[in-house]
């Protein structure tokens, strides 16, 4: 990954902040090993204007673009995607951190299970805990609403 200037990484806060989601996801696949459950950390921005989608990847020098197909009704613009997966999704996070206003608690939640991924084959049970952990905290966290007065507290 590139290491992009800090006006560009600000920018990319406020588009993830307002049109970004923070996910972990879980997942399951079949290996040698069996059948494995995992977790996947997933930093997503939607737009109908692909430009934008364009600029982040080439902020950050990675991530996947492609159509949302979503919503096919006729009175819809196409929209379009950005996916950061496993350690990019965690890199762009540790990169706009400090920028993050509305999302910022959901990006140390983030940060904090990817230091739980798993790069053996082996399962374990202890960090296997500590992403469903991760996992409840950061959908608290989706669910959050702040009254005016919380806002400015929290800002200033």
């Amino acid at each position: 990954m590139i290491e992009p200037l800090q006006t560009d990484l600000a920018w990319a806060a406020g588009i993830v902040d307002g049109e970004g989601s923070i996910c972990l996801i879980k997942c399951h696949r079949q290996d040698e090993y069996g059948l494995r459950y995992g977790w996947d950390l997933r930093v997503d921005v939607g737009n109908t204007d692909p430009r934008m989608l364009i600029r982040l990847r080439a902020i950050f020098g990675c991530g996947g673009i492609g159509p949302n197909s979503k919503d096919n009704r006729p009175n819809r613009l196409p929209s379009w995607g950005i996916h950061w997966h496993g350690n990019n999704a965690a890199e762009v996070l540790r990169l706009i951190r400090p920028f993050l206003v509305i999302k910022g608690e959901q990006a140390d939640v983030a940060l904090e299970s990817s230091a739980f991924v798993r790069h053996d084959k082996r399962a374990d049970v202890k960090k296997a805990d500590a992403m469903n952990q991760c996992h409840l905290k950061l959908r608290g966290l989706k669910k959050k609403r702040l009254s005016l007065i919380e806002a400015e507290r929290v800002i200033h």
